[in-house]
């Protein structure tokens, strides 16, 4: 009897502990906390129970608390939850079937084990999409923005006329886009049309001597050649890129027969003009759309350029309130930064849960390159987005908390020991 006694107080505390434990929402808790008396039988019964890490009712419980972890706290999105209906449903066979016979939780174990690997391979390919979805973005944003700057940089303190501006503005932005693209910012594919685009505005630039002069003349057929290849290569309108040429080309007679084109009269109007073409620019490239979110990889069509999707806008991550830049020794920083794929985290003071309901979500990509952190939940879909300096204010503020997702049983065990151990040792 005594030793009875003494393995209902250890169960008790073990319960006592799970249902502390901020991991689990309260809902699994409640369900989880029904199994006290079921788990009292089985230490009674074999006394393998607390030695054996493998035992099934352990096994049994641990599987039913991993599976709770990334469960919403709501009981609206409990409800329809079939995770959750297998949990409870679980619970009530052990209370309703459970007398002697241990083998139970061995079956029990077995059926939720494969319940949820079908559960898991399903949000592992909605993960798997939303990861790819989430880098073609991100691969798309940096192209846009990288364009942006190389067309800035090029056209900075420059007077350009209508048609080079027309150029840089439609087809050629594309042309630089899709190249980012399929090639990257450093590609030496991409450096060379920005090359060109150099010398385009050079090429109406009236020559200052006749060394200038004979470079032009030896530039410009090849430069009209390397244009009309940029254009053939986003299958750009060709009666559209006829007409541009013709502008262009008569531009550039003007300017090699040493005559004074209108653009340069207009010097005056220069920084306006500069300027609205900058506009232009920026807004053409913030047209071109995303890639499509199905892909697994980012796949660039070369059909027609007006095949992009031009319909969606970029969402931008939430903003960061002018965030002050955090020491690289701070803690949190660094915890942010070190922030494995695959953890578990509770999300506070959330628009959808509100407060006292924190989100929870998993971290499934840290996207390096646009500094975008991308949160999921239970079934793979995207939910939450942060920059790493973000996050680290948000772990700063608590707002954001690490779940810790070990096996609950064998940390309630391992608590209780080492509370028993400090109860002992103060004893003595």
């Amino acid at each position: 009897e005594e030793v009875d006694a003494d393995l209902i107080n250890l169960v008790s505390m073990l319960f006592d502990f799970i249902l502390d434990d901020k991991c689990l929402p309260v809902a699994i808790k409640a369900l989880i906390g029904r199994l006290q008396i079921p788990i009292i039988k089985v230490a009674m019964l074999d006394h393998s129970f607390f030695s054996k890490s493998g035992h099934p009712a352990r096994k049994l419980l641990n599987e039913l608390s991993r599976a709770g972890i990334g469960l919403s706290g709501l009981k609206m999105h409990l409800a329809k939850d079939p995770v959750y209906r297998k949990i409870r449903e679980t619970v009530q066979r052990v209370l309703n079937e459970f007398t002697d016979n241990v083998d139970l939780f061995v079956t029990l174990e077995k059926e939720f084990s494969e319940f949820i690997n079908v559960e898991v391979r399903r949000s592992v390919l909605i993960e798997q999409r939303t990861k790819a979805a989430e880098e073609g973005r991100a691969k798309s944003d940096v192209a846009k923005q990288n364009t942006e700057k190389a067309l800035k940089q090029c056209t900075e303190g420059k007077t350009i006329p209508p048609s080079v501006s027309k150029i840089l503005n439609d087809p050629w932005s594309k042309v630089l886009y899709l190249t980012h693209l399929k090639e990257g910012g450093d590609s030496r594919a991409f450096q060379k049309q920005v090359i060109i685009a150099k010398h385009l505005i050079k090429s109406v630039t009236p020559p200052q001597n006749e060394k200038e002069k004979k470079y032009l003349y030896d530039m410009v057929p090849m430069l009209i050649h390397r244009l009309q290849e940029g254009f053939e290569s986003i299958s750009y309108n060709p009666f559209d890129a006829n007409q541009l040429m013709s502008e262009l080309e008569a531009v550039q007679m003007e300017v090699l027969r040493g005559q004074v084109p209108q653009h340069v009269d207009a010097a005056p109007a220069e920084s306006d003009a500069v300027d609205n073409l900058l506009d232009a620019i920026s807004k053409d490239i913030r047209q071109i759309g995303q890639l499509p979110k199905r892909e697994p990889e980012p796949e660039v069509s070369t059909s027609r350029v007006v095949a992009l999707d031009t319909s969606k806008k970029v969402v931008a991550p939430a903003p960061l309130a002018d965030l002050e830049p955090l020491p690289e020794d701070d803690e949190d920083y660094i915890a942010a930064k070190a922030m494995p794929v695959g953890s578990w985290v509770n999300i506070v003071d959330t628009t959808e849960n509100g407060v006292g309901n924190p989100l929870r979500c998993k971290l499934a990509a840290y996207i390096k390159s646009a500094d975008r952190m991308i949160f999921v939940n239970r079934n793979g879909i995207k939910v939450q987005e942060q920059t790493c300096l973000a996050l680290a204010y948000a772990l700063k503020k608590q707002t954001i908390s690490v779940i810790d997702d070990a096996l609950l049983f064998d940390k309630a065990l391992e608590n209780v020991i080492g509370s028993l151990r400090k109860v002992r040792q103060s004893a003595l």
